[in-house]
Formats: structure tokens, C-alpha cells, sequence
């Protein structure tokens, strides 16, 4: 699990930046909660199609925290990457 740090703005940033790639809409994120307690699951392929649902696999889970983000697929950061990049410096390995 990827544990990194973030200010309230920079969580909002992150749901935010999800939300216009939700996974009903073309994109592979589905957002749940706020930005202070919530979850961002990442899924294979958007839910256009009942068809695309379907065959759709979670890739992992984002859980967004009072100060932090828990990421448990290393993969992850990298499809995030642009609202990560600010706190990217503070990836820390949990055990």
C-alpha cells in the first residue's frame, strides 16, 4: 500500500480531476464520498455498455482520508498522476 500525504485542496483536486473521467461517462473512475472521506475505485474499461460493465475489472482503490490518500495498487499513482504530481515527493511505502 502507497500512503501519500495531501492538504484538503489537493484531495478535492483528485476527486475532482476523477469525476470528469467517471467511469459512466467514457473515463475508468468511480467516485464515492468527499474529498475529506471517500474512495476512488479504478476500473479496466468505462460502463458505457451493459457489455463494457461486464467485462469492466477493478484495478484497486484510492482512499482518500482527512490528510492523506491510501492508494493499494502501485499501478494507480500512474493513472492519477497529474493531480499526484504535487505530492508524488512524499510516496511512502506502508508497511
Amino acid at each position: 500500500m502507497i500512503t501519500v500525504r495531501m492538504s484538503e485542496i489537493e484531495r478535492k483536486r483528485l476527486m475532482d480531476y476523477c469525476r470528469e473521467r467517471d467511469v459512466r461517462s467514457a473515463g475508468i473512475f468511480d467516485c464515492r464520498g468527499s474529498e475529506s472521506l471517500g474512495c476512488i475505485n479504478v476500473w479496466s474499461c468505462c460502463w458505457i455498455t451493459d457489455a463494457d460493465c461486464e467485462r469492466s475489472e477493478l484495478i484497486g482503490t484510492i482512499t482518500l482520508l482527512s490528510n492523506r490518500v491510501e492508494i493499494d495498487n502501485e499501478a494507480l499513482v500512474g493513472l492519477v498522476g497529474l493531480p499526484l504530481a504535487a505530492a508524488a515527493r512524499e510516496l511512502s511505502s506502508v508497511a
